[in-house]
């Protein structure tokens, strides 16, 4: 019996920190307000890094050139058109 209400404490006291926040109102676009809407869905600098990845678009160069450098070729398939324009 203790431990139950020692449980029922416990998760009462956890309940507020589970359970899903209220939605906040959607920002309104203004002038005032622009820049931190741009900020905030613009990808950072990390998100941005595979950017920096020389990807090739030839699957038989990618494999002529994995094999002249010795390393390995990830072979991105999918569904639809490659730069989601579907």
């Amino acid at each position: 019996m203790r431990t139950q209400i020692v449980l029922s404490v416990v998760l009462l006291a956890l309940a507020p920190s589970v359970m899903p926040a209220r939605a906040a109102e959607p920002a309104t676009l203004t002038d005032a307000t622009f820049d931190a809407i741009r900020a905030a869905i613009l990808p950072s600098k990390d998100e941005e890094r595979w950017r920096e990845i020389p990807w090739r678009t030839s699957t038989w160069d990618a494999v002529v050139e994995a094999a002249a450098t010795e390393k390995p070729v990830l072979l991105w398939a999918m569904n639809g058109h490659p730069l989601a324009c579907t």
